[in-house]
């Protein structure tokens, strides 16, 4: 996508486990890392298309997300005299 970005992510899951104590009973953020990983060296127009393929991408790996909300920061703007970061928030819930 070019540029320097900074990603958050948060998912909510329901768990059938009383205490989580397992990896395969939980979401796994490499997993989420991986994919932002790949979907960061496709290119795309907008802030937006990125963050909802990817929200996509990830409900269809871990469905049981029930809430997915994500944020992605262009942290360097070509606007002259601009101090800060711009960028775009979603969230979803399934």
């Amino acid at each position: 996508m070019g540029n320097e970005f900074e990603l958050n992510i948060s998912a909510s899951f329901f768990s059938t486990e009383s205490i989580v104590s397992e990896i395969d009973e939980t979401i796994n953020y490499a997993e989420i890392y991986e994919l932002a990983k790949t979907e960061m060296l496709q290119p795309r127009e907008l802030l937006e298309a990125f963050l909802t393929q990817l929200a996509e991408k990830i409900k269809e790996q871990f469905p049981q997300i029930v809430k997915l909300k994500m944020s992605l920061y262009k942290l360097q703007m070509p606007l002259t005299h601009f101090q800060g970061r711009i960028g775009v928030e979603i969230e979803k819930e399934y």
